[in-house]
């Protein structure tokens, strides 16, 4: 019984990251829009300019700049 269990929930996080594949692959697919335009259309103004502030910054620090 608990093996089916495992096996079920297993399962369940392969389509879970199967599915979350997919939609990043469509997000990056667009090569008419910016990065960022694209992030914001999937994730919402707000936490794309976040996640870009945060990754941006994390850059700097290890010594990449754009």
């Amino acid at each position: 019984m608990d093996a089916a269990h495992d096996l079920d929930a297993a399962r369940t996080g392969m389509v879970r990251i199967i599915g979350d594949c997919e939609r990043l692959g469509r997000v990056t697919a667009d090569g008419s829009s910016s990065a960022l335009r694209r992030l914001q259309s999937a994730l919402g103004s707000e936490l794309a300019d976040r996640l870009v502030g945060a990754l941006a910054v994390g850059r700097r620090a290890r010594g990449f700049f754009f």
